[in-house]
């Protein structure tokens, strides 16, 4: 062998499967998908020797991240870390001579392929034939444990789509932030069940804008709270509008409850995301210590006020809200609050705090400007 393994105890019992699809081959499978009983394993050439003993790396994997390595948008090293996992040795008749249970950390470095190597696409016909159907531009693929073959239950599946939608629904607001992506009137996706290996939601829409907008959005948002580090995720949180970030948050919670493995195929490419995928984000943003304090000046009318508890309502031009408590200068300095017919200034402290599940947003009435009877 070149590389250096410990002692390992053998199995006595150990048959990787039956082979269900190659992925990588030279000469002989580099990289293939094995099957025991309805359970997939993925089997990854890891060493050899001068005598024609080749040993894999023996790990179980699920249809989604078959789909998702096939595809090129889940790295491999991603897919062989993992639990349960054995090494063999098999000769070229296809004899086991050796297999262990070994952990992912006690595997030599140099043996693995670097973290974020992707395998080369395969065919179309076999990302069809992977998937069960052939996929239009826009496809979502949604699976889980409990998922039966060709159902989901219709409140997961609307609780998904509602979330996945509100983040649709809000894109405009982002696109303002960005100026990377053109305004379309229309970002509603009609969404259209197809029966397959997994559940499928294919999203039409005659807005091409649209298309493009989630294709880049979604990507992105995964990638900077999944992939970042606190300080630059506290940043986002900051620049970000407010009503995007929760909407992403409300998508990742539906995968994370109910332990989703989700594929978005768009025509730039696919990208997969799990359940601990979402809890990493979850774990990041929480880590962020998001929490902001800042005064702002708002146009409007003091529509309620109650020095006995010293609570205030105000509603700006835009038909917002703000309630919040007075300062206790404000209080101290009126002995009498009118409520305003003609519209004012208000200086309000802002304090925000951002929580993977909380938000929180609380205002103290500094000072009323302009205030006419």
């Amino acid at each position: 062998m070149i590389f250096e393994w410990p002692s390992y105890r053998q199995k006595i019992s150990f048959s990787p499967g039956v082979k269900f699809l190659t992925l990588m081959e030279y000469n002989f499978p580099l990289l293939f998908i094995s099957k025991i009983n309805e359970e997939f394993y993925l089997n990854y050439f890891i060493d050899d020797d001068d005598e024609w003993k080749i040993r894999y790396l023996h790990a179980p994997i699920s249809m989604m991240k078959i789909r998702a390595l096939a595809s090129g948008s889940l790295a491999l090293y991603e897919c062989l870390n993992t639990e349960n996992i054995h090494i063999y040795d098999i000769q070229d008749d296809g004899a086991v001579l050796f297999a262990a249970e070994l952990n992912f950390s006690e595997i030599p470095v140099d043996a693995l392929p670097p973290k974020e190597e992707t395998i080369p696409p395969l065919s179309n016909d076999k990302i069809k034939e992977l998937y069960g159907f052939e996929l239009g531009d826009l496809c979502f693929v949604l699976s889980n444990s409990d998922t039966e073959k060709h159902t989901l239950s219709f409140s997961k599946l609307s609780n998904f789509l509602k979330a996945t939608q509100n983040i649709v629904s809000k894109l405009p607001l982002y696109n303002k932030y960005s100026n990377s992506l053109s305004n379309a009137d229309d970002y509603e996706l009609r969404a259209v069940a197809l029966q397959a290996a997994s559940f499928a939601i294919t999203a039409t829409t005659e807005s091409e804008c649209a298309k493009r907008v989630v294709a880049t959005y979604l990507p992105e948002m995964v990638r900077i709270f999944s992939k970042n580090p606190p300080e630059i995720i506290y940043s986002y949180l900051h620049e970000m509008p407010k009503e995007l970030i929760f909407s992403f948050f409300e998508y990742c919670k539906e995968i994370l409850n109910n332990k989703y493995e989700f594929i978005l195929k768009h025509s730039k490419g696919f990208m997969y995301m799990n359940h601990s995928v979402a809890e990493q984000i979850k774990i990041n943003v929480n880590n962020a210590n998001c929490s902001k304090t800042e005064e702002v000046e708002v146009a409007g009318y003091l529509i309620g006020a109650n020095l006995n508890n010293n609570s205030f309502y105000f509603e700006d031009i835009n038909s917002n809200i703000y309630k919040g408590k007075m300062s206790k200068q404000f209080a101290e300095s009126h002995s009498e609050v009118k409520l305003s017919k003609i519209a004012c200034k208000a200086l309000l402290r802002s304090e925000i705090e951002i929580k993977f599940s909380k938000f929180t947003n609380s205002y103290e009435l500094l000072k009323l400007e302009d205030t006419k009877e």
